[in-house]
């Protein structure tokens, strides 16, 4: 069991890796996928353990946290209701598209159907797919067809639609390129506090039993803990 579990590990690292090298949209996840799936085809020998779904929707839920900052949490009251509009024809959008894919496929549940037509992060989707009994590996692959599409097709078609708009003033750097371009390097404290504070509410919204409640509770706990002194202090440790 530890060998077929390490040897599970290698194969999903090597695809995800190979996929991330040449460059291709989700490639770790991806790659870490069809590795993984290679090798039970071959060997039907890959295992994972039950606890490794909840780290992940933990990492997850922290990494997404750690892209909010103050600056986001501000403009949302300048595009509240825009946001409302967008996600309220997202949502009828999406539940017709996840209906119609599930009358076409062959073989697809509802749950699966449903978040194939979500417009989530590859990254993430598949996790919360899993989490509620969905097909994670079709999941994945609809979402990386619909990130290929996003990418090739919709920049081009959004700049021909608003060719004749006026665009925005470029506004002057404020700081030599070679100021802005620096990091503040991590520190391990911070980034302790951080998992710490995100598996302490990935764990309690597992616990609540809410649908994605690991991912979303990690996620609001890292936000929190973003906007609060407590960040502050450890990095001023």
């Amino acid at each position: 069991m530890p060998l077929d579990l390490l040897f599970t590990l290698l194969a999903a690292f090597c695809g995800g890796w190979i996929l991330l090298k040449v460059k291709v949209p989700g490639g770790m996840l991806v790659g870490s996928i069809l590795g993984a799936a290679a090798l039970n085809i071959a060997a039907g020998s890959a295992v994972m353990t039950a606890g490794a779904k909840v780290f992940a929707q933990i990492a997850a839920g922290a990494f997404i946290g750690c892209t909010v900052r103050k600056e986001d949490i501000r403009e949302m009251r300048r595009l509240l209701k825009p946001a409302v509009i967008t996600l309220s024809c997202m949502l009828l959008l999406n539940l017709a598209v996840g209906f119609a894919i599930y009358a076409v496929g062959d073989g697809l549940d509802l749950v699966t159907a449903l978040f194939c037509a979500v417009p989530g992060g590859i990254s993430d989707i598949p996790i919360i797919a899993a989490d509620l009994g969905a097909s994670a590996p079709q999941v994945a692959v609809m979402q990386f067809v619909r990130l290929l599409v996003g990418i090739g097709i919709f920049p081009g078609l959004i700049h021909r639609i608003t060719r004749g708009e006026p665009s925005e003033p470029v506004q002057a750097e404020t700081q030599p390129p070679a100021e802005t371009e620096k990091k503040k390097p991590e520190k391990l404290s911070s980034l302790g506090v951080t998992l710490a504070v995100a598996s302490a509410a990935g764990i309690l919204g597992k616990y609540l039993g809410i649908p994605a409640g690991t991912l979303v509770f990690a996620m609001l706990g890292v936000i929190l803990l973003k906007l609060s002194r407590l960040k502050r202090l450890v990095e001023a440790v």
